[in-house]
């Protein structure tokens, strides 16, 4: 039995940033670039995603066979309209204990600070990992 984990990271888009489009996507059989955000303070979102809760982590160190990564922003009408939908995605994820141990879902907030995400956290009720875009 082969020992290696591999990530797969999806993106889903829910808005269209010109930051966000302004590297040239993977081409097909190519990795994506590593993202790198600010590790979580919350002891449960260090503990759903394996990793530490000091400095910067990769999502490449998330514990999981697949990353599933929205893309949003909290001035996003789509984004908003999506919130519920994707938080049942989650509960479905979490119900699963097959899956839940190997698929990890986060949120990144393009362009968005941490204000504006814990914003839209707590408007939608995201029980997932929102990340700022501290980039």
């Amino acid at each position: 039995m082969l020992k290696f984990k591999s990530t797969v990271i999806l993106l889903f888009f829910c808005c269209m940033f010109t930051a966000v489009f302004a590297a040239e996507p993977p081409k097909e059989g190519e990795s994506l670039p590593e993202i790198v955000l600010s590790a979580p303070q919350d002891v449960n979102w260090q503990q759903y995603l394996g990793v530490g809760g000091v400095g910067d982590i990769s999502v490449f160190d998330i514990q999981a066979d697949v990353v599933l990564i929205q893309i949003f922003s909290m001035y996003c009408p789509y984004c908003q309209a999506d919130a519920p939908h994707v938080n049942e995605l989650y509960q479905k994820i979490q119900a699963s204990p097959e899956i839940r141990k190997r698929l990890k879902l986060l949120g990144i907030g393009a362009g968005n600070s941490r204000f504006e995400v814990d914003f839209f956290r707590n408007k939608y009720n995201i029980a997932f990992p929102l990340f700022a875009d501290d980039a």
